[in-house]
C-alpha cells in the first residue's frame, strides 16, 4: 500500500515537470512569432512605396522668394541726399603765434611788467558793502537829486446844496413853458405843481423831485424846469449849489 502511495506522488511530479516545461516552450515560440513577424512584413514592402513618396515631395511648390526692395526716387537737381556715413568732427588745432622780429633798425625797448595800477591817483575808493555806498567819497558818487515836484493837492470836498425857501423867479436866465397835456386838457384838469430842484454852481438844474400835484400834469412840469438856467447863488464870493421849491401853476382860464 505505501508503494503504490510512493509512486503515484512520483508520476504526479514529472507530469507536473513535463507541463512546465511544455508552457515554457509555447511561450518562447510566441515571443519569436511576435518578434520575426514586424521584421518580415517590412521587407515585403513594394518597391514602388518609395517612388511614391518622392513624386510626393517632387510635386512640393518652391519657397516664393521675398520681393525686391521698392526703388528710390529720382534725386531732384540741386538737391543732396544725406548718406549715412558717420560725421567727423575735427578738434580746432591751435598754433602758437611766433614771435614778430621788429622792423630793420627800430629800437628794442624792454618794458617791466609791474603790478596793474589804475590811471586815477589818490586814495582808494570806499568801500561797497552789500551795494550801499560808504566812505568820504560816498557824497560824491551818488546821484544828484532832480527838483522834487510838490505833491498835488487834495481834492476840494464836493459842496453840499444849501436849502433855501424857494427861487426868486427873476433869477431864472431861460425859461421853458410847460406844455398844457392834452388829456389834462379834456379832462378839464388844472392846479400847481410843486417841485424841488438843484442848481448847481453854474446855474444849471441838475435835478427835479416831484413834491406835488396831479399825476396829469406832473411830468409837463417836470421836463420844462429841467430846462431852466438861472443866475448862480452867490454865497461869501463863491458860487454854490442850492436846492430850492419851484412851483409850476397850470390854468385852463389863462
Amino acid at each position: 500500500m505505501f508503494e503504490t502511495i510512493i509512486q503515484g506522488q512520483g508520476s504526479d511530479r514529472a507530469g507536473r515537470k513535463k507541463t512546465v516545461l511544455v508552457s515554457l516552450a509555447i511561450h518562447v515560440v510566441m515571443l519569436s512569432i511576435l518578434i520575426v513577424i514586424p521584421l518580415w512584413y517590412y521587407q515585403t514592402i513594394p518597391v514602388g512605396w518609395e517612388e511614391i513618396s518622392k513624386v510626393f515631395a517632387a510635386e512640393l511648390p518652391d519657397p516664393v522668394p521675398p520681393s525686391p526692395p521698392p526703388p528710390r526716387p529720382p534725386r531732384p537737381d540741386g538737391v543732396s541726399i544725406p548718406t549715412d556715413r558717420p560725421v567727423i568732427i575735427l578738434s580746432p588745432i591751435l598754433i602758437e603765434p611766433g614771435k614778430v622780429p621788429p622792423p630793420p633798425g627800430a629800437e628794442v625797448i624792454d618794458i617791466p611788467v609791474g603790478p596793474y595800477r589804475s590811471g586815477l591817483s589818490g586814495p582808494p575808493g570806499p568801500f561797497i558793502p552789500d551795494g550801499v555806498l560808504a566812505g568820504p567819497m560816498a557824497e560824491n558818487l551818488r546821484p544828484l537829486a532832480g527838483p522834487r515836484t510838490p505833491p498835488p493837492p487834495p481834492p476840494k470836498p464836493a459842496k453840499q446844496p444849501m436849502l433855501i425857501s424857494s427861487l426868486d423867479p427873476s433869477r431864472v436866465i431861460y425859461r421853458v413853458e410847460p406844455v398844457y397835456p392834452p388829456l389834462a386838457i379834456q379832462a378839464r384838469v388844472q392846479g400847481a405843481v410843486m417841485l424841488q430842484v438843484t442848481v448847481n454852481e453854474m446855474g444849471i438844474v441838475e435835478s427835479v423831485e416831484v413834491v406835488s400835484g396831479h399825476p396829469l400834469l406832473v411830468k409837463a412840469a417836470r421836463d420844462a424846469v429841467s430846462q431852466w438856467r438861472y443866475k448862480p447863488t452867490i454865497l461869501n464870493g463863491e458860487p454854490v449849489p442850492v436846492k430850492a421849491t419851484v412851483t409850476v401853476n397850470f390854468n385852463l382860464h389863462r
